[in-house]
């Protein structure tokens, strides 16, 4: 369907700050960090909807990650977008779930905790709501992570979104 959205400028810390507090409580023994590169432009987008994305994305982290796991969000300007991901050290997708998962009704494989799987509309909400944006969302297996990611050993999975950076702040109304 349409999706209306009521963008505004905001700096992407501002929404992931919010998301954090939202999922804190579900963290339990996970270690939960945030990388933020350079100095973030502000994006346009409807702040509600992108820290729905943000959620959604970090509670199937900690779905599919084991209750000491670790999950990673980092952020960095690439050329006109901002870059996303939500990295975790979990199992990691199973070949050919990359794309099939972001279908509704679609989970992944068994999960590592003991908190409920969902209906599926997690990833395809995402999806929709990244794609409103004028972005754009993937999956992938993470290969052996660096070390400057601080993340332990594993493969684990990442979900990457991008958005649009704002090019023009102000309007008319505000000059």
């Amino acid at each position: 369907g349409r999706m209306k959205l009521n963008l505004q400028p905001y700096m992407i810390q501002e929404i992931i700050g919010a998301a954090l507090a939202h999922v804190q409580a579900g963290k339990e023994q996970r270690t939960l960090r945030t990388q933020i590169t350079g100095a973030l432009p502000m994006v346009m987008i409807d702040g509600a909807l992108i820290e729905q994305v943000f959620v959604n994305l970090i509670e199937n982290a900690y779905q599919h990650t084991a209750r000491d796991g670790d999950i990673l969000v980092r952020v960095e300007k690439d050329a006109d977008r901002l870059r996303v991901a939500v990295s975790d050290n979990g199992e990691g997708l199973r070949e050919g779930d990359e794309n099939r998962i972001f279908e509704q009704f679609q989970k992944g494989q068994e999960l590592r905790s003991d908190r409920s799987g969902g209906t599926g509309l997690g990833l395809a909400i995402c999806r929709g709501i990244v794609q409103a944006h004028g972005g754009m969302i993937y999956a992938k297996n993470n290969r052996m992570l660096a070390s400057s990611d601080g993340m332990r050993s594993g493969t684990g999975a990442s979900f990457i979104f991008t958005l649009p950076i704002a090019t023009s702040i102000l309007t008319s109304q505000e000059i």
